[in-house]
């Protein structure tokens, strides 16, 4: 029987390692845990801004001065809508910021099973498939970069042409980012932007979840063509 070129002998259960990485450096590892989490706080953020734009329409059509910062409540029943917006908003920033950490982990931990199984020409390495989200300008466009070579690399191993999904995804997830920034610093100079702001609140809400949603099939995708081709492999080597 032939032996896995893959796997390492000292590598525990569930782990996997190419013979060729350098000095074992990286080791492949299960991304399906993660590809939930990542899912389910993807999907809950989504959820959670549904909710908010939901709420801020309702309340513009019910009360008149909803949307102005400046106004002062006319009842408890808007209070509770306030509230109730409020609580949702904390919700979603709960959620980002832990969808944020699990897709950092994410992009490491997928281009460093690339790394692990010696794929060839890849131009990121784990750390800065993480990183780049988090600097300044590079973030408008490298992390886009890291995820396509992770996403295309993968197809490669599993011996498919995954759907170019990933210029269509960053393309929702930079100009929702952009407006809804923009609509943010005008809420808090305390300008009333009426019915537009609920337009555009809708404009980045919807922009927002399909690059959500974009995102999930990215995750699902690279998980599964990395597995498959772990699994197909593994067995050739038994």
């Amino acid at each position: 029987m032939s032996q896995n070129p893959y796997a390492s002998t000292s590598a525990p259960a569930g782990q996997f390692t190419s013979s060729h990485s350098p000095q074992g450096k990286y080791q492949f590892r299960s991304l399906k845990v993660l590809s939930i989490l990542v899912s389910i706080f993807v999907g809950l953020t989504c959820l959670a801004t549904l909710a908010m734009s939901s709420l801020d329409t309702f309340g513009y059509l019910t009360y008149p001065n909803y949307t102005d910062p400046n106004a002062e409540v006319g009842s408890d029943a808007e209070m509770h809508l306030i509230t109730a917006s409020a609580l949702f908003g904390g919700v979603m920033t709960i959620c980002y910021l832990i969808a944020a950490v699990v897709t950092s982990i994410f992009s490491y931990r997928s281009n460093a099973n690339l790394h692990s199984l010696n794929v060839k020409g890849l131009e990121h390495t784990p750390g800065w498939c993480a990183g780049w989200w988090y600097v300044p300008i590079m973030s408008l466009f490298k992390p886009y970069q890291a995820v396509s070579e992770t996403y295309n690399k993968s197809g490669d191993l599993a011996g498919v042409t995954p759907a170019s999904i990933t210029g269509t995804w960053w393309g929702f997830w930079i100009v929702g980012s952009i407006i809804s920034n923009i609509e943010a610093r005008l809420v808090v100079q305390g300008i009333d932007l009426g019915g537009g702001g609920i337009g555009l609140s809708w404009f980045t809400t919807i922009l927002l979840c399909i690059a959500g949603i974009l995102y999930i099939a990215i995750v699902s995708k690279i998980t599964s063509n990395q597995h498959d081709y772990v699994d197909k492999n593994s067995r050739v080597g038994l």
